[in-house]
C-alpha cells in the first residue's frame, strides 16, 4: 500500500489472535522504515466464502443466512442471486461497518455465498502505542462478529466448515 499499512492472510485463516505477534512484528518494521507520525485509521475486513449445499436443486438460504423475505411471491418465483449492500455505525463506539453479502454462480451442488465484512474505527493514535493500536483492532473484531453472527445462523454454517 502507497497510503498506509495492510496486513493480508487468505484462506485457511486461523484467526486473529493467531497473527497477533507478526503483525506487531511487520507494524514496527513498517514504523521504522515509513516512519508514520500518527495513526488515523484502523480496519479489519473479513471476506468469508460460505458454500451452501443445494439440497434437491434447491438453496434453503434462511438455514444459513437471517435474512429478510427477498422475494415476494416465493410460490411463483425461484431466487437466482442476490446483492445486499449496508453500512452502520455503532453507537456506544462510533466504530463503522460496512457489509456486502451476496450469491456467486453455482459450482456443482454447492452455491457460493460472499460475505464481505469491514469494521473500521477512526483513530487519532501514536504509532508506538500498540495497546491503543490493540485495544482497537479488539474493538473492531467484537463488532465484526456480531455482525457475522447476527447475519449467519451460527450452527448450520459451523457444520460448512468442518
Amino acid at each position: 500500500r502507497r497510503t498506509g499499512f495492510s496486513f493480508n492472510r487468505l484462506a485457511p485463516y486461523a484467526g486473529l489472535d493467531a497473527y497477533l505477534d507478526e503483525i506487531q512484528r511487520v507494524w514496527r518494521l513498517y514504523c521504522e522504515i515509513a516512519q508514520p507520525i500518527r495513526v488515523r485509521s484502523l480496519r479489519l475486513r473479513y471476506i468469508n466464502r460460505i458454500e451452501v449445499p443445494l439440497v434437491g436443486g434447491q438453496v434453503d438460504l434462511d438455514k444459513y443466512l437471517k435474512l429478510q423475505n427477498m422475494i415476494v411471491d416465493d410460490q411463483h418465483m425461484t431466487l437466482t442471486g442476490f446483492l445486499s449492500q449496508y453500512s452502520a455505525i455503532d453507537r456506544e463506539t462510533g466504530h463503522q461497518v460496512a457489509v456486502v453479502l451476496t450469491a456467486q454462480n453455482l459450482e456443482g451442488d454447492k452455491l457460493p455465498i460472499i460475505f464481505d465484512n469491514a469494521a473500521t474505527a477512526n483513530v487519532d493514535l501514536d504509532p508506538a502505542d500498540w495497546q491503543g493500536l490493540l485495544q482497537t483492532l479488539t474493538a473492531l473484531r467484537s463488532l465484526k462478529n456480531r455482525v457475522f453472527f447476527g447475519t449467519v445462523e451460527k450452527q448450520p454454517c459451523l457444520d460448512l466448515s468442518q
